[in-house]
């Protein structure tokens, strides 16, 4: 541990009134500038324990640009402590609200209860919370595309009683959706009986009183920096120093007015000339000091001794400063010292934008130099709503008819039996995908805008990663083959789809499981049309996904001209209309134009031949024809605890309907729906149901729209995420037999398409 004494003395822990806060900041220089310095900007990392490990993963995504890599020891998921997930309790619920939408330190459920967290919901929030169409929201994250390359190291000690088993596996969990190769770029230490800390080789296990010899700050620098021959040196005091934080920041946030610098002497001369003619690597290390005489955390030394030895420069910015608490009411963990990891300043606190993002940003841009001159930040006046999500907190009357509304039975019509579709978006466009599968002896086409392939989502291939296994990355997969210790990563699918091998989709489709209910694909997939859309800016589906799904029906396909591949739109992730504008296009009020329904029918029903809807005017007209349809008839117990509805929508254009409307081609819309409560027809207020209804109208289309999306039950699927937040079931986390015509929501959409088949 190290201890230095500086002459001047910052502004320290205190919350302070408005006045005293303005005195503090413009108080004279206490320390020289931060310099700049030789950096490379490819070598830029972030480190921490506890909250500083929570920002240096929340720093490391937002700037990822710049920021290529991190350690995290006792950490938890980027954005997570102010994320509602549907196992959050009353209480946690009621702390959230009565810190104004704000987290803190005594209710963070994501290193308490960790077991509550969604890890497939998490990276949404990274890759779209700032906007696609266009990008709105200014200084929000970098593109998470330069994740990909990213090394982080991620560490837990078996006797860590502050962040509990499963903390650290959700980080891992979320990382490994982003990063490109996480088997290489991800370490994960969570087998050694160390306590909550950093631990250096002086650090016993518990129990002992006996060094470890375990290296925390060589082991991450190593991974993280790629650099397995780094050196252990011995750090010198005359080359730390003290900087004048108080040119970045311009209210009273919780900085002090003095941070540290560590600058090798190889580090130092920025004019091409002498020992700083090479550039260095950056480690910015935050949390709180104590001055005047700065015991440093062990860990701060640690990277001090390797920077001296390996050229590594060592930002220490200083927290445990002034708090103005009128201006932040609700920041007892700013007071505290520490960083803002819950929203207290800032409730979108992982922003770049926010207050302890924008200051070390601009701290990091000097060193590197650049300008480093940060704007101001004014809290808003208006109170920003809570962005705790509760709607994921459903119950079973949800499921309750709504006696304004009429609903009737599902009619037999005599649908064409040559001539029924599904097709959906991302989770509906897997299910879609796989119900088309199980069911090819009845299914004849699919839309696939954004999917995976069939039963990928539970099975291993050989290059996959295993995440660390907890409740919550498990997530109650069945899965084939994964280690005890380990999971799939979520949506591998997805994010890693060149290692998906579809010699192994294909031999569980051609001989499943006994008990595994599917039709041979070798026999109904041969006259199969299928139409396979990936958007080129999409986020969340990594190419070749779209390739896959293509390439799964190549195989069965008589033609090849039945399986279409559209990869060529620049879209972001959607199912786009006419009225979709491309990724980041600003000022687009009308749409690209694009037609993604009217594409896809042309494929699968036109067989290349255009078909044309029914105009907008006719959207009322469109919308009486939607049926209320009674489907109770269809549906078990099982299928109600799988989250299946009771009440299905039912459009029925007039040339379809009665006994003389037999011959009418269907479309199948699986997703989230409840035909007992909504008040308006799907798609009347948006999306693409309403373009393939007026399809429907204009060219004797039936569409069916099971509702699925339903509350599941907990005692039965206890650690299940997906479906309890409203997704349709395509990653088997109730039933190893999610993807056969036996799946909780696979059987009855299958009774009733059947029943649609029947003649009148």
């Amino acid at each position: 541990m190290w201890s230095i004494v500086v002459a001047a003395c910052a502004v320290l822990g205190a919350s302070v009134e408005p006045t005293d806060a303005a005195a503090a900041l413009t108080s004279p220089q206490t320390g020289p500038q931060l310099p700049r310095l030789n950096v490379d900007p490819t070598g830029v990392i972030a480190a921490g324990l506890g909250d500083s490990a929570d920002w240096a993963h929340q720093f490391h995504v937002a700037f990822s640009a710049s920021v290529s890599g991190a350690c995290v020891f006792s950490g938890q998921p980027f954005n997570c402590a102010v994320s509602g997930f549907a196992g959050d309790t009353p209480a946690w619920h009621k702390a959230i609200e009565e810190m104004n939408g704000s987290a803190s330190s005594t209710n963070n459920h994501c290193k308490s209860s960790p077991n509550v967290v969604d890890v497939g919901s998490l990276v949404d929030y990274p890759r779209r919370h700032c906007g696609q169409n266009p990008v709105v929201i200014p200084n929000c994250f970098d593109d998470v595309n330069y994740l990909k390359k990213s090394r982080v190291f991620l560490f837990r000690g078996t006797h860590d009683n502050v962040s509990m088993p499963g903390a650290i596996e959700n980080v891992d969990g979320l990382l490994a959706q982003m990063i490109t190769q996480p088997q290489a770029s991800i370490k994960v230490v969570r087998d050694l009986p160390f306590g909550y800390g950093v631990p250096v080789p002086t650090t016993p296990y518990v129990g002992s009183s006996d060094p470890a010899g375990y290296d925390g700050p060589g082991e991450c620098l190593r991974h993280v920096l790629d650099s397995p021959m780094l050196r252990l040196g011995t750090a010198t005091a005359a080359h730390w120093s003290t900087f004048d934080q108080t040119e970045f920041f311009d209210q009273a946030v919780g900085f002090q007015n003095l941070g540290w610098v560590y600058v090798p002497n190889r580090c130092q001369n920025l004019n091409g000339q002498g020992p700083g003619s090479s550039p260095c690597k950056l480690v910015v290390r935050p949390g709180k000091c104590s001055p005047p005489a700065t015991d440093f955390a062990a860990d701060v030394a640690g990277y001090a001794n390797y920077a001296e030895a390996n050229g590594i420069v060592v930002l220490h910015p200083c927290l445990g400063g002034a708090v103005d608490t009128k201006a932040f009411p609700h920041a007892p963990d700013i007071v505290a010292g520490r960083l803002d990891v819950y929203g207290q300043l800032d409730l979108n606190y992982v922003h770049q934008s926010a207050p302890h993002m924008r200051v070390i940003g601009a701290m990091v841009a000097r060193v590197l130099n650049g300008a480093g001159k940060p704007t101001g930040y004014h809290r808003p006046s208006t109170p920003v709503p809570s962005r705790t999500d509760t709607s994921q907190l459903r119950s079973r009357s949800d499921l309750a008819p709504t006696p304004d509304f009429v609903h009737v039975p599902l009619p037999a019509l005599g649908i064409d039996k040559t001539s029924v579709m599904t097709a959906g978006c991302s989770n509906t466009a897997d299910f879609s995908h796989q119900f088309h599968v199980a069911f090819s002896s009845i299914v004849t086409g699919s839309c696939i805008f954004s999917g995976m392939p069939y039963h990928c989502a539970v099975t291993r291939f050989t290059n996959d990663y295993m995440v660390s296994k907890s409740n919550s990355t498990a997530a109650g997969i069945h899965c084939d083959g994964c280690d005890d210790n380990g999971t799939l990563t979520y949506d591998h699918c997805k994010n890693h789809p060149l290692n998906v091998e579809l010699d192994r989709l294909w031999a569980y489709a051609e001989a499943p499981p006994t008990g595994h209910v599917i039709d041979d694909p070798k026999v109904h997939l041969t006259g199969a049309r299928v139409f396979s859309f990936g958007p080129t800016h999409d986020r969340c589906y990594q190419p070749p996904a779209m390739q896959n799904v293509a390439a799964f029906h190549l195989r069965y396909a008589t033609n090849p001209k039945q399986v279409m591949l559209v990869e060529n739109q620049p879209f972001p992730h959607t199912l786009p209309t006419n009225a979709t504008p491309y990724y980041n296009t600003n000022g687009n009020v009308t749409g690209a134009g694009y037609d993604g329904p009217g594409e896809c029918l042309q494929h699968v029903f036109g067989h290349g031949s255009r078909l044309y809807a029914a105009p907008a005017s006719d959207d009322l007209k469109v919308a009486a024809m939607w049926l209320r349809i009674n489907n109770s008839e269809f549906i078990t117990e099982n299928n109600l605890a799988q989250g299946y509805k009771e009440g299905a929508w039912l459009f029925v254009p007039p040339q379809c309907a009665g006994k003389s409307g037999g011959g009418c081609k269907l479309i199948v819309l699986p997703g989230g729906c409840n035909a007992y409560t909504d008040v308006t027809p799907p798609g009347l207020t948006g999306g693409s149901d309403n373009d393939f209804a007026r399809y429907g109208l204009a060219n004797g289309f039936v569409v069916l729209k099971p509702c699925q999306g339903g509350p599941i039950d907990q005692n039965l699927y206890p650690n299940n995420h997906e479906n309890l937040r409203g997704m349709v079931d395509v990653y088997g986390q109730m039933s190893p037999l999610y993807a056969t015509q036996l799946g909780g929501q696979m059987e009855p959409t299958g009774k009733m398409i059947r029943h649609l088949l029947t003649a009148p």
